[in-house]
């Protein structure tokens, strides 16, 4: 656990292109062309939550960043604007220039982002047996969370807890989710019953 456990990171790529991870991602030494996964898990230091804070308390238009974003006046990409600023040895013009073309955030707050971020240290974990799941999209919601049900998976903040339990079906069958067994009953319209769907249709916290 903490240092020993993971090791340095120098630099990471979000959305970037499939000729830019050949080039500087692939894993050497694999037996076909592959590069390596971020799993989507970061967790924060104090010290990067104060610089966090910290970029967000900046001056913007007579409010702050933070204003800025709660009213949707700016919108960032967590990974991309602001974890790359983190990168340590990263000067900032070489930082702008990864942002040129990526971010439509002002040049201003980028340089802002640097000021605040750059410099602290971030570190990644290798695990050798781990599942993806995104969560991202409400169409990516259902079927996530019913292989975290598969798979008996509770949240790290709930250590001995009992997985939720899951009516699961793969026919369209509508899924039970924390339902009441044996009392929920659930059927898909005549129209969809019809013809063929492929749909997950979720049902929660029923009796």
């Amino acid at each position: 656990s903490g240092a020993d456990a993971t090791r340095p990171v120098r630099d990471f790529h979000q959305k970037s292109s499939v000729d830019v991870l050949r080039k500087e991602c692939a894993v050497s030494g694999a037996t076909k062309e592959c590069c390596a996964l971020d799993t989507g898990i970061f967790a924060m230091t104090v010290e990067w939550c104060i610089a966090f804070f910290r970029l967000a308390a900046r001056a913007w238009e007579g409010s702050t960043l933070l204003a800025a974003v709660e009213a949707s006046k700016l919108y960032f990409d967590f990974y991309l604007e602001v974890v790359m600023a983190s990168l340590p040895e990263q000067s900032q013009d070489a930082y702008l220039e990864r942002m040129a073309g990526q971010s439509k955030l002002p040049l201003q707050i980028l340089e802002a982002a640097h000021g605040c971020l750059g410099g602290l240290e971030l570190r990644g974990a290798l695990l050798p047996d781990c599942a993806f799941l995104h969560f991202g999209t409400l169409q990516e919601f259902p079927s996530a969370s019913l292989e975290a049900v598969r798979q008996r998976l509770v949240p790290f903040y709930a250590p001995g807890q009992v997985s939720s339990s899951a009516s699961v079906s793969s026919d369209g069958t509508p899924l039970l989710v924390n339902c009441k067994e044996g009392t929920v009953k659930v059927q898909r319209s005549a129209a969809e019953a019809g013809g063929e769907c492929h749909d997950v249709a979720w049902v929660e916290m029923c009796e």
